[in-house]
């Protein structure tokens, strides 16, 4: 049996009297044996201290029920802690009791504090603080307060949890300070001066934490900050203050940031954040200051490459910069004048600074198309002919013919290039720009440059014109002329008022487009264009189909006043075209359309124009003297006197032109209107001198119904000649007789061969009371009854009882023997009566 049974067995034996000391001796060997002995010693403290190193927490609740005890645990704390402080983890686990503490936490605290416990007062504070509440503030800071300063590791990541809210936030930040921990001192810290006082420690913080630590800082206090960097420690901060400044430079202010980085010197700070800026920034100045960085840190590369592709630079300020910084590299320099174009300045700069090998080597090598524009500078500047010339010479196969004659034209100096086109023309160049010099160089010694610019077929003339335009305008008109350069010859004849230049080129160029342009009613020059065309350019030319366009150039710019006038000149003046139908046609109608008052001279004078057709568009025109003009002209009288008829209205004139030129077809259209217009006289006449009896009907229905028969008989004479054996114009012939009484005519008509419906005349006689014409008729027709009528109206009684006899009829001798009553004559009423009786 070994000890421990031993002792447990004395003890339930009574062997041993339990005392408080015996528990202490058998507690390290066996804590239950000890336990028991506490128990029965009456030692409560030690049981429930025993009770809780050995984790029975529930049995330390049992007992104290039993024994009416009240639990110490900040006693049974104490005697753990320091007899076996590494057993406290459950105990103090349990007295925390998930955030609702057995007893005050601040006393447990302080009870481990004093034994340097400060691990298990982290963790018991942790286990205390299971919610973030406000009464828990003391203990929140208490706990901050403990791991910094003894177990930073485990302060860091109570901050990175962000559990608690509610500690002094200032007391942390100080020991956040005292333990170096400066990220965090500056995220608790709210006063400015323990800002900069932390913030100048870079070599603690992560940088990025600190770009980002300036994102909602007030700009004046993020300023007061970086000038606190700059000034502590410069070269260590600067990528730090750049980095910021690049980040929130929108916030702060580029000028105020650049006006930090001069006050404090900081040029490295000024050049990076420019560098950082500049890419995405379009403000001139900010790129210009960046340049001046850049030149300050003699980084001669980024100035050039600037110089080569801001496209934000203010050129003029950086050339005046650069010149002025005299840079022992002068490629920055070049660079941007040969960008902007200020050959010029840089060639006046090199040569001032006697750097003529590095002006060589810009237009040899680096770009020989400013050659011209470099050789004109230094004439400008009075550089020695021979080193001019030199230096021509040595360019003359890279550089740009054009520009080198245009500079030394523009200076009058283009015999600096005498001896290298005379050298090239000897041997044969077709090349454009040595023969551009070759003309020119024609015209600045007088040379017969007219000549030249005619017969010399390789210039450009469009080069050339644009030279010789500012010295004799019109030889830069041939050179136009010749290249079609029509844009530039349109403008230098109105500048120079050149206006027979001009239209000769445009009647030459025959260009349906250019005609357009300068015929356009808002060219200012147009009227005096025009009036050139027609008095010099077209009487000068020879060429039909030149012409043809010109006027229809002017029919497309619809201006007929002008089109007239061109017209008139060509068709009246130019003996070529006196006889051309199409123009004088186009005059005509032209005429017609803007000024009818010119209409009747053309169509008299002209004697090529298509009559048929013109004098259709006239009648349009409502022109219709000038349309009788023309048809009296081609001896078309018929369709004269149609217009005069059918158009004018104008019958009398009409009568007076068949009168004139006595043509039956005239007198026939004539005849039809007057009787149209009811003058069926002068109808009636007419229709005879036209012998046109075809419309008989109607004349006759015309004539009776305005008893004209003395006019109608010669009508009917004539028809009835020319429609032998009509019975409706003789039956009318014979009633005409009747009504005018010409009866020896109406008896030898009845008495030839007709075929007139005698009868029904001689019944018309008779009832229009015509008894003499009817007497005949019905004697021609042997119509004894009605003649025995008749002859009684007659009062021939005898006659009329001859009839009566011949007629056989009662009803004619009752007539016969009224009538005899009537007069009295009773012997030849009793023959009368005699008949009817038998």
């Amino acid at each position: 049996m070994g000890k421990a049974n031993l002792i447990q067995n004395w003890i339930k034996n009574d062997s041993l009297t339990p005392s408080e000391n015996l528990g202490d001796v058998c507690k390290q060997a066996d804590p239950i044996t000890a336990a028991a002995i506490y128990i029965r010693a009456g030692a409560h403290a030690k049981v429930c201290a025993t009770f809780a190193e050995m984790g029975s927490f529930d049995k330390i609740a049992q007992y104290c029920q039993q024994y009416n005890y009240t639990c110490d645990w900040l006693q049974i704390i104490t005697l753990i802690a320091r007899s076996n402080p590494e057993g406290l983890a459950q105990l103090l686990n349990f007295v925390a009791n998930n955030g609702q503490p057995l007893v005050n936490a601040m006393q447990v605290v302080t009870i481990l504090q004093q034994f340097s416990l400060f691990t298990q007062a982290a963790s018991f504070l942790v286990s205390v603080l299971v919610q973030n509440r406000e009464e828990d503030s003391d203990l929140q800071t208490l706990l901050f307060e403990i791991t910094l300063t003894n177990i930073p590791r485990v302060a860091e990541e109570l901050f990175a949890k962000e559990c608690y809210t509610f500690y002094d936030r200032q007391k942390v930040a100080n020991l956040c300070e005292r333990a170096g921990n400066f990220q965090r001192a500056l995220e608790h810290y709210t006063d400015l001066p323990s800002i900069k006082r932390c913030i100048v420690n870079t070599q603690s913080i992560n940088p990025d934490f600190l770009v980002q630590y300036f994102a909602t800082m007030d700009p004046k206090w993020v300023m007061e900050c970086l000038q606190e960097l700059l000034t502590n420690n410069q070269q260590q901060n600067v990528q730090l203050v750049v980095k910021v400044a690049g980040t929130y430079y929108d916030k702060l202010g580029i000028d105020t940031l650049l006006a930090l980085f001069n006050k404090t010197k900081a040029t490295q700070a000024i050049y990076y954040f420019l560098a950082l800026v500049v890419t995405t920034c379009t403000d001139p100045d900010i790129h210009f200051r960046y340049i001046e960085a850049a030149t300050k840190l003699q980084d001669y590369g980024e100035v050039e490459r600037m110089c080569r592709e801001s496209e934000y630079l203010q050129p003029e300020r950086v050339r005046d910069f650069l010149m002025q910084a005299d840079l022992p590299d002068r490629v920055p320099l070049i660079v941007l004048c040969n960008r902007f174009g200020f050959a010029e300045d840089l060639t006046k700069y090199l040569y001032k600074k006697n750097a003529s090998r590095e002006l060589e080597i810009y237009i040899q090598k680096f770009n020989p198309a400013m050659a011209g524009r470099v050789i004109g500078a230094l004439i400008d500047i009075e550089a020695p002919q021979e080193y001019i010339v030199k230096l021509i010479n040595s360019v003359q196969h890279t550089a740009p013919m054009e520009e080198l004659i245009k500079e030394t034209m523009k200076r009058e100096r283009l015999r600096l290039l005498q001896q290298i086109l005379e050298q090239r023309q000897a041997s044969g160049s077709v090349d454009p720009a040595t023969n551009n010099g070759i003309v020119l160089l024609a015209y600045n010694m007088g040379r017969n440059p007219e000549r030249a610019l005619r017969e010399n077929q390789y210039y450009d003339p469009k080069f050339v014109g644009e030279i010789l335009a500012k010295r004799d305008a019109h030889l830069a008109c041939i050179a136009y002329a010749k290249g079609q350069c029509d844009d530039e010859l349109i403008e230098l004849t109105n500048t120079h008022q050149l206006y027979k230049e001009q239209a000769r080129y445009l009647v030459n160029r025959q260009d349906e487009n250019l005609w357009a342009r300068v015929l356009n009613p808002e060219n200012p020059h147009m009227k005096l264009v025009v009036d050139a065309v027609i008095s010099t350019a077209l009487p000068e030319c020879e060429d039909p189909d030149k012409v043809s366009m010109t006027v229809k150039a002017f029919i497309t710019a619809d201006i007929p006043a002008q089109l007239l006038g061109l017209l008139e000149k060509v068709v009246m003046e130019s003996p070529q075209f006196k006889e051309n139908v199409s123009l004088q046609n186009l005059l005509i109608l032209t005429a017609a359309q803007s000024d009818t008052t010119r209409v009747m001279n053309y169509v008299q004078r002209l004697n090529h124009y298509t009559w048929e057709k013109i004098a259709e568009k006239l009648i349009d025109f409502q022109l219709y003297d000038e349309t009788i003009a023309v048809y009296k002209k081609y001896e078309q009288p018929v369709l004269a006197v149609k217009v005069m008829l059918d158009n004018k209205g104008d019958l009398q004139g009409a009568a007076d032109w068949a009168a004139h030129c006595d043509d039956p077809n005239v007198w026939g259209e004539v005849a039809r209107a007057q009787l149209a217009a009811g003058e069926v006289v002068n109808s009636i006449e007419s229709f005879i001198k036209s012998k046109d009896t075809k419309e008989y009907y109607a004349v006759i229905e015309a004539a009776e119904k305005a008893e004209e028969y003395k006019a109608l008989v010669p009508y009917l004479q004539l028809a009835r000649s020319n429609q032998i054996g009509d019975p409706i114009i003789e039956t009318e012939l014979l009633f005409a007789y009747a009504k005018v009484d010409m009866l020896g005519e109406l008896e030898e008509l009845v008495s030839s061969p007709n075929s007139a419906r005698t009868k029904e005349i001689a019944d018309r006689c008779f009832d229009q009371q015509l008894f003499k014409a009817a007497k005949i008729l019905y004697t021609a027709v042997k119509d004894y009854a009605r003649l025995a009528e008749t002859l009684i109206e007659l009062k021939e009684l005898q006659a009329a009882i001859d009839a009566a006899r011949k007629a056989s009829s009662t009803k004619s001798w009752m007539a016969v023997l009224r009538a005899c009553i009537e007069i009295g004559d009773f012997k030849l009423a009793q023959v009368a009566g005699l008949q009817i009786v038998i």
